[in-house]
């Protein structure tokens, strides 16, 4: 790293090899703490499609500010326990209701005729020549718009 790059570290000194490792272990963990919380909102939003909360759509203004409320109230209670197990779960709690409040919007969208491609079937195959160029399981979607594709190039 060049020196004139190099972070500035105050407080107690510790070597770089050393500071280097402990910020790897921060981007570890975070990127493991976000992996972890997709769980409970897979879990919240299975469970809110199979739930009935039109109770919600008696009246959407009173609803609205409750789960505003609900929201602040909870992340308030999550930075409160940032630096302890309790916090991990209240996050954890936090997703899985995000997810649950999911449950509407695919409980409508899977009420389409097609809703299940809809959630299910991942965008580049509806664009020609991009399946092919993410991914290769891709690669046959749409054959007839990859053969237009092919045609222009």
């Amino acid at each position: 790293m060049q020196p004139e790059l190099q972070p500035i570290r105050t407080g107690t000194s510790i070597p770089a090899s050393d500071y280097a490792v402990q910020q790897n272990r921060v981007l570890r963990n975070t990127y493991w703490l976000l992996a972890l919380s997709l769980i409970p909102t897979i879990i919240g939003a299975a469970i809110g499609t199979n739930i009935d909360l039109g109770f919600m759509r008696t009246s959407p203004v009173l609803s609205f500010f409750a789960v505003l409320a609900i929201f602040y109230g909870w992340i308030f209670a999550i930075e409160r326990n940032r630096n302890s197990s309790l916090g991990v779960g209240l996050l954890l709690g936090f997703t899985l209701f995000m997810g649950l409040l999911l449950g509407p919007l695919l409980q409508s969208v899977l009420g389409f005729k097609n809703g299940i491609q809809l959630v299910f079937l991942p965008e580049p195959c509806r664009v020609p020549g991009i399946a092919r160029d993410v991914h290769p399981v891709l690669v046959g979607c749409h054959p007839v718009s990859d053969k237009r594709h092919r045609a222009r190039r």
